[in-house]
């Protein structure tokens, strides 16, 4: 691990604080969201793009979810702690899609997008301190799966969040600096 003393690129010394999931653990927690607005079985909501996608669900209401993208604002706060340390503070947008399939894919699309604006149903994303930006439109269209089509309804939606990670920086406490210009040269010592 590097600080500011020994150069070069300084690592994270410690974990998210506001949000320190990522990858398989913030999927958990979407399965969980999702599941928990929609009714659905946990082993109904499967996650998208897997090494070894499992069975499709027969004669059942499903739904596959994935995040499309993280967008995140241009720069970020650093900001100086007591404890030789800064902090970087940064806002993301998660962009997920969530497809329901099954008799009725349409009816759940609109049972989940519903669901979210209740405030009691966000306060998992809101523990997590992350928000609900917005729901997009529901594109109901067939799939093609193993040679059958299957009913399908597309629901994106938006969650914001904001990262905060920590860094080592060590505190100048003493420095020589010499200025030298052509007229005149100054030695500054602290």
């Amino acid at each position: 691990m590097s600080d500011s003393s020994t150069g070069g690129p300084l690592l994270q010394t410690s974990p998210l604080i506001a949000n320190w999931f990522d990858d398989d653990v913030l999927f958990n927690f979407f399965h969980d969201f999702i599941m928990g607005l929609t009714g659905l079985a946990g082993d109904l909501i499967i996650p998208r793009w897997q090494l070894e996608p499992p069975n499709i669900p027969t004669n059942a209401n499903w739904c596959a979810f994935g995040i499309n993208s993280y967008q995140s604002d241009v720069y970020a706060a650093e900001i100086i702690q007591a404890n030789d340390s800064y902090e970087v503070r940064r806002h993301e947008t998660i962009n997920l899609l969530v497809s329901f399939y099954g008799n009725n894919p349409g009816g759940y699309a609109r049972t989940f997008r519903d669901g979210m604006q209740l405030s009691q149903n966000r306060e998992s994303l809101t523990l997590q301190g992350m928000g609900l930006i917005e729901s997009g439109d529901i594109v109901q269209l067939p799939s093609l799966m193993k040679e059958r089509w299957l009913k399908r309804a597309d629901l994106p939606f938006s969650i914001r969040r904001q990262s905060v990670r920590t860094f080592a920086v060590l505190p100048l406490l003493t420095s020589q600096v010499g200025l030298d210009n052509e007229h005149y040269t100054l030695t500054v010592n602290n």
